[in-house]
């Protein structure tokens, strides 16, 4: 069963231009894993006095996530992470339940990510 998941990089210290650059990269990279509806994320209105529409959310990607297994596009994630010349981290949600990525190759993190993985198991494909 797909499920809409929302990707959300941060970055000490940057603004929302920067922003806005750090998730046309990580759009790109979840394109490039077959997430083809990977597009940026928006909530709500727009702000007073700017165009009508929704508002882009600085930051943040959603996609959606069925066809391919989860675990293959949070590796890309992680990937996408250590090949960036700045710190950042990614928050990934799916219906409330977030992990946080930061590129880091530890256990600990492995681990969170390993859970975080059992608590989806229908949104995640099976491997063929």
């Amino acid at each position: 069963m797909p499920s809409q998941v929302l990707f959300s990089v941060s970055e000490d210290g940057a603004d929302e231009l920067r922003l806005d650059n750090a998730a046309r990269q990580l759009t790109t990279t979840l394109r490039d894993t077959g997430l083809r509806d990977a597009a940026p994320y928006s909530s709500g209105e727009a702000p007073p006095g700017s165009k009508a529409g929704a508002a882009m959310v600085a930051g943040a990607v959603l996609a959606t996530v069925g066809s391919l297994p989860l675990s293959s596009v949070l590796s890309h994630v992680v990937q996408w992470l250590r090949s960036s010349l700045s710190t950042r981290t990614v928050r990934v949600e799916i219906n409330g339940d977030v992990l946080v990525l930061d590129g880091v190759n530890d256990e600990t993190q492995q681990q969170l990510m390993r859970e975080w993985l059992d608590r989806h198991p229908v949104d995640a494909a099976p491997s063929t």
